[in-house]
């Protein structure tokens, strides 16, 4: 169980988290996260994540990177926070979005 302070915005990443299946339940009790992260033969799902924009640094990316980011990942999920919410780089190509480009997840 991981437990997390709340913080304006993080719901949405807890969501985009649980529809990717990176998470397997969360609630939240008491200004905190309550978060259940899936596993697999006794490890977790999450191999490596990768933040990409920091408070100093945005990186954002048009349509056209985020189909070549797509092209090369492998097993994974890519974030991009949109004007639709945050989105797999799947879901904004099929949107025809760019975005802030937030995190990539490995997972097994």
């Amino acid at each position: 169980m991981l437990v997390i302070d709340y913080h304006k915005g993080i719901e949405r990443t807890i969501d985009f988290l649980e529809k990717e299946g990176v998470i397997k339940m969360w609630k939240r009790k008491d200004r905190k996260y309550h978060i259940l992260l899936k596993y697999r033969n006794n490890m977790g799902v999450i191999n490596k994540i990768q933040f990409f924009s920091t408070p100093g640094g945005r990186v954002y990316k048009k349509v056209k990177e985020i189909r070549r980011l797509e092209r090369f990942r492998y097993l994974g999920v890519y974030g991009i926070s949109t004007n639709r919410g945050i989105l797999s780089a799947k879901q904004a190509l099929q949107n025809n979005v760019g975005g802030e480009l937030i995190f990539y997840i490995s997972y097994v």
